[in-house]
């Protein structure tokens, strides 16, 4: 392999996995390196500032055409979307500002449907406080587009709806013309502390168990 190189055919981070990992950096440890993540394509810039046990790092990441499906069901398998998502992120490893910012957006694809389950709905929601009622029943409800922000800084998370806005009300996931998902959060009140967003999130699995 040349000098200055890496290569991988797999890493995990938490439960999700990237793959045909390859790489390279140069004299002043900045680089690049590409990868797949289900069946979407990846790459990612990153900028090493120092040499020492705990290096503080930058970096920015886009994976677009990331099938949907496989990646929640490695997060949970009471989960189910359906449908194809591009990711933009950036942020930084032990240094002051955000620890990192992500935006997602879904895009149509011929053949691919767009579809959620309960427990999607149930765990969307708990991100912005919501408490969906069960009578959405066990048949996967269609959306049209799913889009948000999602910021992480100093044990805090924000998210953002960019799928549309209706006063205070930013939505994460918006319906067609006839039917399907709405899922809003209010503007006002979209940060929460990790460890309690945690709490939500177990609360929102174990009711639709």
């Amino acid at each position: 392999m040349p000098e200055n190189t890496f290569s991988a055919d797999r890493i995990f981070f938490a439960n999700l996995k990237a793959e045909k990992i390859t790489g390279s950096f140069d004299d002043e440890l900045k680089g690049k390196a590409s990868f797949a993540m289900y069946e979407g394509t990846g790459a990612a810039s990153y900028d090493i500032k120092e040499i020492s046990p705990n290096p503080p790092v930058s970096y920015s990441v886009r994976v677009t055409d990331i099938n949907i499906t496989p990646l929640v069901q490695d997060l949970n398998r009471d989960i189910y979307i359906s449908g194809i998502i591009d990711i933009d992120g950036k942020g930084f490893v032990n240094e002051p500002g955000p620890d990192m910012e992500l935006v997602f957006r879904s895009k149509k694809k011929r053949g691919v449907e767009q579809l959620m389950n309960f427990g999607a709905i149930s765990f969307i929601a708990s991100f912005g406080g919501g408490n969906p009622i069960k009578a959405f029943g066990s048949s996967d409800l269609g959306y049209n587009m799913m889009a948000g922000r999602v910021t992480i800084n100093e044990g805090y998370l924000t998210i953002e709806g960019l799928a549309g806005q209706d006063g205070h009300r930013q939505f994460l996931i918006r319906g067609g013309t006839f039917g399907g998902v709405n899922l809003a959060i209010d503007k006002d009140s979209n940060t929460i502390k990790i460890q309690r967003l945690k709490n939500r999130i177990d609360e929102a699995i174990r009711r639709i168990k």
